[in-house]
């Protein structure tokens, strides 16, 4: 699989026109990075915290599986009202500048909405399937989505 550095404009774009996805590595710094993971940790801790999964469809209270992870995935991590350091560390990622750059490289658009996040501690075995079922814009199309790993 070809990867990309974050400033090789010309070569994300055309990867991208060509393949429809493009890997682009080290966007994300290693202090976003440590402090999303030191603030996921203490959400793991909340366990009297619920909050919207996108797995089930409904509120769950945090809970974790046997090998630590959370059991299911969260719906929506920048909207949880009473986690505001873990909030706020998803968001520090999702909104930053180098990702907004990216997109813009990518879409030749300035502004992009974000429409939906989710966070997943584990596979929760999604089949192959297309977002544009389930969500797109108008004109069809539009929709591009961003997976950290």
């Amino acid at each position: 699989m070809e990867t990309f550095s974050s400033d090789q404009n010309t070569e994300i774009q055309t990867y991208f026109q060509e393949n429809g996805y493009v890997v682009i590595r080290n966007v994300i710094s290693d202090d976003q990075i440590s402090s999303f993971m030191e603030n996921y940790e203490r959400f793991k801790l909340s366990k009297s915290y619920y909050y919207r999964s996108q797995d089930t469809n409904r509120s769950e209270q945090v809970a974790i599986n046997e090998q630590g992870f959370i059991e299911h995935s969260i719906l929506n991590p920048t909207d949880l009202v009473f986690q505001k350091k873990f909030r706020t560390s998803v968001a520090n990622i999702i909104y930053s500048s180098a990702i907004s750059q990216l997109l813009t490289t990518i879409t030749e658009r300035q502004q992009h909405t974000v429409w939906q996040t989710m966070f997943f501690d584990k596979s929760t075995g999604t089949v192959a399937h297309q977002d544009h079922y389930y969500l797109d814009t108008e004109p069809a199309g539009n929709l591009i989505a961003c997976w950290f790993a």
